[in-house]
């Protein structure tokens, strides 16, 4: 009887150092999980950003275009008078 009881002690205490173990490792997943979080946040913050950036450029493109052209035939109607 003191066998089976001191075997189950061991036992319990394996089971003790184990659950120990895994808490730590849970804990240390959960603190990168968190991290990889914040980062990723943090790149779509950057990625929203950098669409409105990309959509402001292609406005004044498309402005800075119409404007060539609208020169381009101005020189051309001056020059046919010329």
């Amino acid at each position: 009887m003191r066998r089976d009881a001191r075997d189950h002690r061991q036992q319990a205490e394996a089971g003790t150092g184990r659950a120990r173990d895994l808490g730590k490792r849970s804990d240390e997943h959960q603190r990168e999980a968190r991290r990889h979080k914040e980062v990723a946040d943090e790149h779509a913050r950057k990625a929203e950003e950098h669409a409105r950036e990309a959509a402001k450029a292609e406005g004044g493109k498309r402005r800075a275009g119409e404007a060539a052209g609208r020169h381009d035939e101005r020189a051309a109607d001056l020059e046919d008078k010329v």
